[in-house]
């Protein structure tokens, strides 16, 4: 496998899909802008506690992402699509590591589903957000993951327009709103008002 000591940031760029060791980031930074900049589209990324591993493209070249590389250990995940409406989907291949580290979203959507569910169980998410960047998860149906961090990003939830019920719940251990944030919330047209 490959391992990632010490401070500092390494960018991989290229194809270096032909690749299929485990990644290890036991310090710094490894940053690339797709996953074939990574190496094999499956395998595992092992985030060690001062390890982080970064997707960061330039809104030149913003697009959606599908993570197909198996995550595991207590570092940072950091997720910059490039803009804020390009979608971060977790691949069912990223599942089965055990991941208790930091998700960001510092530019991106979140697709909160069953396979993000499975990766969140024990780890916690960040919603980032600085000027036009902006991370962000849309909750629809019941979620649990151990935390969420709100640090500028945003936080969407719909109601139901029959019962006037949200549409989604999320059950967290710790929750840090100290970063600030928003909750977009949108209403159905014939909700109450309750004065």
């Amino acid at each position: 496998g490959f391992s990632k000591k010490g401070d500092g940031t390494l960018v991989w760029n290229g194809n270096n899909s032909a690749n299929t060791a485990d990644i290890n980031v036991n310090g710094g930074t490894l940053e690339v802008a797709n996953l074939m900049n990574l190496a094999s589209a499956t395998g595992v990324v092992n985030l060690g506690i001062n390890g982080r591993f970064s997707v960061r493209k330039e809104s030149s070249v913003a697009s959606d992402m599908d993570f197909t590389r198996r995550i595991s250990g207590q570092g940072e995940l950091l997720i910059n699509l490039g803009d804020r409406t390009k979608n971060f989907t977790v691949n069912t291949s990223a599942l089965g590591g055990s991941y208790t580290g930091l998700l960001t979203m510092a530019n991106g959507h979140l697709s909160l589903d069953a396979n993000a569910d499975n990766l969140m169980q024990h780890a916690t998410l960040k919603l980032d957000g600085n000027g036009s960047n902006i991370g962000s998860t849309k909750l629809n149906g019941s979620h649990t993951m151990q935390g969420l961090m709100l640090n500028g990003g945003q936080l969407e939830v719909d109601y139901a327009s029959i019962d006037n019920r949200p549409l989604g719940h999320l059950t967290v251990d710790m929750l840090d709103v100290s970063g600030g944030g928003s909750l977009a919330v949108s209403t159905p047209a014939n909700l109450p008002n309750p004065i």
